[in-house]
């Protein structure tokens, strides 16, 4: 989605040592799975989303909630 090494991504993520910090929580599989990326599983992702208001639809993160164009944040800039 990002042209980035989706291996390189997923191993950083998953090595994240400071997960509230860096928030590699909000990073998801272009299928909207929640992906294994934490160090504490996807239920501790789950429970951090659904924290700040993300939907969680039979394993899947709504549509809705997904930036697909980060253009669209720089009106809050």
């Amino acid at each position: 989605f990002l042209g980035i090494n989706q291996r390189k991504v997923a191993y950083l993520l998953k090595n994240n040592k400071k997960p509230i910090i860096v928030p590699c929580h909000r990073v998801i599989m272009s299928n909207r799975d929640l992906g294994g990326y934490t160090p504490y599983g996807k239920n501790f992702k789950k429970v951090l989303l659904e924290s700040e208001g993300v939907k969680i639809i039979n394993g899947k993160v709504d549509k809705k909630c997904i930036i697909y164009d980060l253009s669209t944040l720089e009106k809050f800039y």
